[in-house]
């Protein structure tokens, strides 16, 4: 029995835990037969994706409802045709490029796909596969196809455009900016007192 002063720390119980599953599968063979193919159902995220609040829907998926069907609308004739019959076999069901978008703007908004396959039904195999029945990969293949993505070097208004936003944004800090590479770390050597004034001031991005 733990008293309030002898409670392990989580650490101690999980490791006590697997303890006695490594004890219980010695004295128990795995007498389990090979497991099928697992029946998924998908509908359940989706269904879940479609009770959130717009505002945790725009946390998690990083753009508003309508920006979401707008860029799924757009972005499905580029979405190469899965195999509804072998899907079904597999797992029950094929996997909808609605989910393969959800999945794919949660893993560029930095979730672990662990987290990302275990919540929408999906197998890591089919998460990172490139080319047809594949998740991340085809879903951004296609909006690269969908979208003509760069910059409007020859327009100076629409790059007027993206300095006012830069500047809005950052509250006047930003001015006549149009790009900002984010995400990059390079490693430096900090430098002392006697080669600069503010040490402090120093970053390694």
């Amino acid at each position: 029995m733990w008293n309030l002063f002898s409670i392990p720390s989580a650490p101690v119980i999980l490791a006590a835990i697997e303890h006695n599953i490594a004890e219980r599968d010695e004295v128990e063979p795995s007498k389990r037969a090979r497991l099928g193919n697992r029946r998924r159902d998908r509908g359940y995220a989706l269904m879940e994706a479609s009770l959130l609040s717009d505002s945790d829907f725009k946390i998690m998926f990083r753009m508003s409802r309508s920006a979401f069907a707008n860029l799924l609308r757009h972005i499905s004739p580029f979405m190469p045709e899965g195999v509804e019959r072998m899907a079904n076999i597999s797992s029950g069901s094929a996997i909808s490029n609605e989910t393969k978008l959800y999945c794919t703007l949660r893993w560029l908004g930095g979730g672990s796909y662990l987290d990302i396959t275990f919540a929408f039904g999906v197998s890591k195999a089919a998460f990172f596969r490139d080319g047809r029945g594949g998740i991340i990969w085809p879903t951004m293949y296609a909006i690269d196809r969908a979208f003509v993505i760069g910059m409007p070097l020859g327009d100076v208004q629409a790059l007027r455009r993206l300095a006012d936003d830069y500047a809005e944004l950052s509250h006047g800090m930003l001015t006549d900016c149009v790009l900002a590479i984010d995400g990059w770390v390079c490693k430096t050597r900090k430098p002392n007192a006697e080669e600069v004034d503010a040490v402090l001031s120093y970053r390694n991005r």
